[in-house]
């Protein structure tokens, strides 16, 4: 998932990660570590995996004030990377979720700081391992957007688009910085895209129709919206705002 968690556990402090489950690695890290060798019924463990599995668990878990709180979070964080696995991946985008989800929660600033610091850090080095995945400068632009740093946001959203072109989920948050940024021009261009590679799907030709019509390009608008009246899936708030704003009662 892309999206953590918000809210407020039985300590107090605010769930700022998705989950206290074992990780997708840890099954895994039990069926690849443990050999059986032949004669005998002695078993030799790869414990490392396995422990930075089981210190991401804790990590997961909302730490009281009187427990530590966030600072003992990262301090968990660092000690489950330490182990340096096949489970930093898994870690690093946890910690990035969490940290981008700590940008409207309750921490200090200070408190913040140091979990964007070692998120954006850590997904770097991630990034850096796999240059050609998109899926890695796609959570530092989440990151950097979530922390109000639209450029930075910007630049790594592009280049996830670049590394996925068809990606739709990456054209629509970076449709959301260029809508911060005051970039209407670049905002179209995206939506076309969108609406384009995938023209029967309702949202992106909504969402493309609706911009259109509130930069006066109705007769382009309307040829998309009326597919969707014909399959019943006009009646969108967004488009019915964007007529009323443009006094469109027909």
């Amino acid at each position: 998932a892309y999206i953590a968690t918000r809210g407020a556990d039985a300590t107090g402090q605010p769930r700022l990660f998705v989950s206290a489950s074992a990780p997708r690695n840890t099954l895994a890290a039990f069926a690849g570590g443990a050999v059986l060798l032949a004669g005998g019924m002695v078993w030799s463990i790869n414990w490392a995996p396995i422990r930075a599995n089981w210190t991401l668990i804790t990590a997961l878990t909302p730490k009281s004030p009187e427990e530590g709180g966030i600072d003992k979070t990262i301090e968990i964080f660092k000690q489950a990377l330490a182990y340096n696995t096949f489970g930093n991946q898994e870690i690093r985008e946890q910690l990035a979720q969490g940290a981008a989800s700590a940008a409207g929660s309750s921490l200090t600033a200070e408190q913040k700081q140091k979990l964007f610091i070692l998120a954006t850090d850590e997904m770097k080095k991630q990034e850096a391992s796999a240059p050609e995945d998109a899926r890695f400068p796609f959570f530092l632009g989440i990151l950097y957007g979530s922390y109000g740093q639209m450029p930075e946001s910007k630049q790594h959203l592009e280049r996830a688009l670049e590394l996925s072109p068809t990606k739709q989920t990456i054209k629509f948050q970076l449709v959301a910085v260029k809508a911060q940024m005051g970039d209407k021009q670049g905002v179209l261009e995206l939506l076309k895209s969108a609406y384009e590679s995938a023209p029967k799907f309702p949202e992106p030709a909504i969402m493309y129709a609706s911009l259109l019509i509130e930069m006066g390009q109705d007769a382009q608008a309307d040829e998309i919206i009326k597919p969707l009246l014909e399959a019943g899936t006009a009646a969108d708030q967004r488009l019915i705002n964007v007529y009323l704003a443009k006094k469109r009662f027909d």
